[in-house]
């Protein structure tokens, strides 16, 4: 994935956007979620995954994520927890 801007690429493909600190989907402009400080939250408001030291945790108790394999996969210069939000919001 890229982004660009506020516009989140996949394969050359506009998916979704930042809109200050939410997440949206191109299609149908629908909030995915938000992200502020270190946490990452649903479209309902619920922390869904956070970054804690050099990871990106989840609530759910999945396998943490190393914060440069998010940086190494997510190609863009924004800020680490812009692109934690979108590797957890716009998974398939």
């Amino acid at each position: 994935m890229k982004i660009f801007e506020n516009k989140i690429w996949r394969n050359g493909e506009k998916i979704g956007w930042i809109d200050g600190d939410h997440i949206r989907t191109e299609l149908d402009n629908r909030k995915l979620g938000y992200f502020e400080n270190n946490f990452i939250y649903n479209e309902l408001g619920h922390k869904v995954a956070y970054i804690y030291e050099n990871e990106l945790k989840f609530e759910n108790g999945g396998a943490a994520i190393s914060l440069e394999s998010i940086n190494e996969e997510i190609e863009g210069a924004v800020p680490l927890l812009e692109k934690c939000a979108v590797h957890v919001l716009m998974q398939d």
